[in-house]
């Protein structure tokens, strides 16, 4: 088995690859509009275990600007972790986990994160990397029956000449957070590019103030909060209220990894978290000197550490 990078691949078999694992392609259309348009993607473009020329392995390590309590510190993040079927449990995830780690310290990487569920197979192979839990991810429900619209204030779809007064909202809105919360320039409009959402999806206040906005998923009984970002507890209460007005006998539900003090403004609202889930936020230091403990101190986790839903990979 050797190791190689996604440009060595049969580009048919990697697509074939995540297509089963994940029902995500990667095809070489869409590696060069992540390369373009998002700055976490590598050059490197993954790890790959290649057998008996076919490819049987996948690590997409990226690098991702992060925020600590001592400054901005770029970081790995491991991504797209498969193999496939019949080579599993022979060494080949913790072969290209290994590769993957590497590569980030080759760019000068010393810490690397991952989204994982503890139910999976892989999350025992991380934790003898030297990986541990960092923070669990929060979801919580809230069934409206009655919500009244605040008045002069109204959601609109988001225009893409918008991005320098939601930059600017978001750096105010996270400015006391730590994690993922650094984001490059026009974050949103290249977003639209790179994932399914779309400008219907993201709801800006329509005031002169510009408090805030919110990007949703709705569905057919439900209506889903992938991020709100505002000014301030009365900005979001009004965003939230116009969310709910427009979601009568509907369940509102949000999904996110984000900081005690939005976990707070949700619950004031009445909505009720589910304390203990299976999706997993996973850390470990991939250099000599730097301990777990160190590593909560730079992220405080459980407190003002952040990973919005847009913000995953």
């Amino acid at each position: 088995m050797r190791i190689a990078s996604y440009d060595e691949t049969d580009h048919d078999e990697v697509l074939a690859m995540n297509l089963q694992a994940f029902g995500w392609p990667i095809t070489e259309a869409a590696v060069k509009r992540y390369l373009k348009h998002d700055e976490r993607w590598m050059d490197i473009v993954g790890v790959y275990a290649i057998e008996r020329g076919r490819t049987i392995g996948q690590v997409l390590p990226l690098k991702i600007r992060t925020r600590t309590s001592e400054g901005e510190e770029t970081v790995g993040g491991i991504a797209g972790v498969t193999v496939v079927p019949g080579n599993a449990r022979k060494g080949v995830a913790t072969t290209l986990m290994e590769a993957a780690h590497d590569v980030l310290r080759d760019n000068g990487i010393r810490i690397s994160f991952l989204l994982t569920t503890e139910y999976l197979v892989a999350y025992g192979m991380y934790r003898k990397l030297g990986y541990f839990d960092a923070s669990s991810f929060s979801s919580a429900q809230k069934l409206v029956k009655v919500a009244r619209k605040p008045k002069d204030t109204v959601l609109r779809p988001y225009r893409k000449k918008d991005w320098r007064r939601t930059d600017r909202i978001y750096r105010h809105g996270t400015r006391r957070l730590l994690g993922f919360v650094v984001r490059e320039r026009a974050f949103l409009n290249k977003k639209i590019v790179t994932s399914p959402l779309t400008r219907e999806n993201i709801m800006f206040v329509q005031d002169d103030k510009a408090e805030g906005y919110v990007v949703l998923a709705p569905g057919e009984d439900d209506v889903t909060v992938r991020e709100i970002v505002c000014s301030n507890g009365r900005s979001f209460n009004r965003i939230m209220a116009l969310v709910e007005a427009g979601a009568a006998e509907k369940y509102v539900l949000t999904y996110l990894q984000t900081s005690r003090l939005g976990r707070r403004r949700f619950e004031r609202r009445g909505y009720k978290f589910n304390r203990t889930t299976w999706g997993r936020v996973m850390v470990a230091p991939l250099v000599r000197g730097l301990s777990n403990k160190k590593l909560s101190e730079l992220y405080d986790f459980g407190g003002a550490f952040c990973m919005m839903a847009l913000d995953t990979f």
